[in-house]
């Protein structure tokens, strides 16, 4: 089995090569589905996303950090800058804390974190949130608008899903997407997933092959026009 997110469909378009396809895996079920989050330092003059994006606009730059290229909360500031329309230079770094040191001490203008992270800093008032980059708001921190709704259209979550080699047969697919489906129905499971910042999101298999098929399209897009390449 393999244990896996966005990266299977972001991988497949920053590498030129790689010793393994999509296609050689088959999708079984979706297990949760997470934001990153988007913060700035307390010292910023943003205490919105309509205002940081009007800061922006009138400075003609901001900068944002990230764990590292191509991860997605990278591509979360990449799709923010795309659809938004503004010069927004990517800042990356080696990993999630270091990027919220240097946010948090007003080095980079802001960051994206995944949400367990960005709960923690925000509670403690280490920074300020200002939007989660998921269609709908998120519980943990409902008092957050989501960026769609001041970017129609925007929407980015981190997901985790099971896939199985290409040739499993159905019947054993079908078998472990119900056994998987029955545990993350246990209030324990859920209870700890949202603890760790996750919602959890079952699916059946076909609707995780269409999700995986949205993710290689939207963010092929957001790559190519970005030009991101790794080697």
């Amino acid at each position: 089995m393999l244990f896996h997110g966005p990266g299977l469909a972001v991988s497949n378009h920053l590498y030129e090569r790689l010793q393994y396809s999509v296609k050689d895996f088959a999708p079984v079920v979706l297990t949760t589905m997470l934001p990153n989050v988007m913060m700035v330092p307390n010292s910023s003059e943003a205490k919105s996303l309509h205002e940081f994006l009007a800061l922006a606009r009138a400075r003609k730059s901001m900068t944002f950090g990230s764990p590292g290229t191509g991860t997605t909360q990278h591509l979360s500031g990449e799709l923010l800058k795309q659809m938004a329309k503004f010069e927004f230079t990517h800042v990356p770094y080696r990993g999630s804390p270091q990027a919220m040191t240097d946010v948090i001490a007003g080095r980079v203008d802001s960051v994206f974190a995944n949400s367990g992270a960005a709960v923690e800093s925000i509670r403690a008032g280490q920074v300020r949130g200002l939007a989660v980059t998921s269609a709908k708001r998120f519980p943990p921190l409902a008092e957050l608008p989501s960026i769609a709704e001041v970017v129609p259209g925007y929407d980015v979550s981190t997901w985790f899903a099971l896939f199985a080699p290409a040739k499993t047969p159905p019947a054993v697919i079908r078998k472990i997407n119900a056994d998987t489906m029955k545990v993350l129905g246990e209030n324990a499971v859920k209870q700890r997933l949202e603890q760790l910042g996750a919602v959890v999101a079952p699916s059946t298999s076909d609707e995780l092959a269409s999700l995986l098929a949205t993710e290689l399209d939207k963010w092929g897009r957001v790559i190519k026009e970005a030009n991101i390449k790794l080697e």
